[in-house]
């Protein structure tokens, strides 16, 4: 599936000039292992909420414009929402498989099908290759597969308050996790270690408060 042949959505409707955070569903706000038994329509199926996902998502609502951008299938999807977003009031922007580009077989979500400028978009998503072809977007996040424990979603709205705060939002979170050092030392790979390493240690002392 090429890029040039998907279509903007209809159901995007963009309503502000805010950031755009677009979260992955499975692993990352929730944790389903029988998919099969939701697209049945059975109800014995286990699904969990990773720990104050709703709360973070409610608070970002302020800063932020929030979406969804999963690679599962609609149906499957839509079912998990009813449990998280029963009065779909969490998400402005919700897509899924079809908006995806199948590359050998992965899903990969191509931020350009916004038709925004995506300097200003953001995926929040735990699984890399989603993000292959706007790397320097994505802001990688654990994979949550039910521990109650988890508190990945409060690091997350620290480092989010931090990145609403830079004058060049892309650059800065490309900085921090690395994706610039990737694109630039891709063919060096001896390098890449020890520019990782640096990297690593000049931004252990990061102040997000500031």
């Amino acid at each position: 599936q090429e890029y040039q042949s998907l279509k903007r959505p209809e159901s995007i409707q963009k309503t502000s000039h805010k950031l755009t955070l677009l979260f992955d569903l499975d692993e990352t706000l929730a944790h389903c292992t029988e998919e099969d038994k939701v697209l049945e329509g059975r109800e014995d199926f286990e699904l969990l909420i990773r720990p104050k996902a709703v709360q973070v998502l409610k608070a970002l609502q302020e800063k932020f414009e929030i979406g969804l951008f999963t690679s599962s299938r609609k149906e499957y999807a839509e079912k998990v929402l009813k449990v998280l977003d029963p009065e779909h009031t969490l998400f402005s922007i919700r897509l899924f498989r079809e908006s995806c580009i199948e590359i050998s077989g992965v899903w990969v979500k191509d931020l350009r099908i916004l038709g925004e400028n995506t300097n200003r978009t953001f995926l929040v998503d735990n699984n890399l290759y989603c993000a292959a072809l706007n790397p320097q977007n994505h802001i990688p996040i654990l994979s949550f597969t039910g521990d109650e424990q988890d508190r990945e979603l409060d690091s997350l709205l620290v480092y989010l308050g931090w990145l609403g705060r830079q004058s060049g939002p892309l650059q800065a979170n490309a900085h921090y996790f690395g994706h610039d050092l990737l694109a630039k030392y891709i063919h060096s790979v001896k390098s890449l270690p020890q520019v990782m390493l640096a990297r690593i240690l000049e931004l252990s002392t990061k102040n997000f408060s500031k």
